[in-house]
């Protein structure tokens, strides 16, 4: 049997990271299963557990992946001389969280809707959760 090379390892393991991501933005946290992963993939079972041991590790090396590559994206900005204000230095890290948003390409596929994809889920699918009004909590405040 040919071996597999470092390459295409790698290749793999990104093939399903990608797939966790896009099951979790399309069903929250919650709601992703293993099947679902291994289906949106296109590898086989043997295959998806051969580089993690389930779900949780998954999503925890998508998520991994995803702050190391915003690291990267603000290390400059970090790194480099003072911005001035703080309102300045909010403006270049939201201006380099944009940039790598959009790029769209691994990670930063969907990262901008990734927080509600974990809140839906620990919301039971509403993307913000209330209480009805009551006498002591009118209904104008959240």
């Amino acid at each position: 049997m040919p071996r597999i090379t470092e390459e295409r390892r790698e290749a793999r393991r990104e093939q399903i990271l990608d797939a966790a991501r896009a099951c979790l933005l399309e069903h929250g946290l919650e709601k992703v299963s293993m099947e679902m992963i291994i289906a949106r993939s296109g590898l086989s079972t043997g295959a998806v557990y051969r580089y993690f041991k389930g779900k949780d590790e998954i999503i925890g090396a998508a998520v991994t992946a995803s702050a190391r590559e915003i690291g990267v994206a603000f290390a400059p900005i970090l790194a480099g001389p003072s911005p001035g204000l703080p309102a300045q230095l909010v403006e270049k890290l939201l201006e380099a969280w944009v940039s790598y948003s959009i790029s769209g390409v691994g990670p930063a596929a969907g990262v901008d809707r990734m927080p509600v994809a974990v809140h839906r889920s620990s919301s039971g699918g509403r993307t913000r959760a209330r209480s009805p009004p009551t006498p002591t909590r009118p209904r104008w405040r959240s």
